[in-house]
């Protein structure tokens, strides 16, 4: 409070709020009754204006439900000349994948592979590349709800028992082209 009233000396400050919205971010907290809470976080709208984005460009085909973001195609497909022609979505790669890379690191670790995964085809996109991030939106479409839910607790007890995990990049080379890890990781707090 002491920090609070310092800088109100010097800057004009509205009343502290709960923490509702952040950057597109939606936060809501629900009371439990053993005293912890409920920390939600969601970007439904903004997962599905980065869907009508998409479906906006030239070259798009309809949205369908996809159950996960991303398939793996086989070798043969990455060496098939058809599929390795220019993309349709060349122009538009880059902007489309740093849309969704926000809420990829915001909270949609669901997401982050494939986004850094075909981040790393941005100056050599493919017909394959352009599948792959129908595959992704079409995924996103049916996610786009999807949100993140942290208990958050309260004594020290609680705090004392509080452990940090990393899983650092953890796909063992998985590009079928270059054998390259994709970054990504998670750090978790249990």
């Amino acid at each position: 409070k002491a920090a609070w009233d310092s800088i109100r000396k010097g800057i004009e400050l509205t009343p502290p709020e709960d923490l509702t919205r952040l950057l597109a971010v939606l936060f809501s907290a629900s009371p439990r009754s053993d005293g912890s809470f409920v920390l939600k976080q969601q970007m439904t709208d903004y997962c599905n204006k980065a869907v009508v984005k998409y479906l906006a460009l030239r070259g798009c085909k309809k949205i369908t439900g996809a159950e996960t973001p991303m398939i793996k195609y086989s070798i043969e497909q990455w060496q098939d000349p058809s599929l390795q022609q220019p993309g349709e979505l060349q122009q538009h790669a880059a902007s489309l994948l740093l849309t969704l890379l926000y809420p990829a690191r915001m909270y949609r670790a669901d997401i982050q592979f494939a986004v850094t995964f075909l981040a790393r085809f941005i100056t050599k996109w493919t017909v394959l590349c352009d599948m792959m991030l129908h595959r992704l939106f079409c995924y996103l479409h049916a996610t786009a709800s999807y949100h993140l839910e942290s208990i958050v607790g309260s004594g020290e007890q609680e705090l004392a028992s509080l452990r940090i995990e990393g899983y650092p990049d953890a796909d063992h080379g998985d590009c079928p082209i270059s054998n390259r890890s994709t970054s990504g990781g998670a750090v978790v707090i249990t």
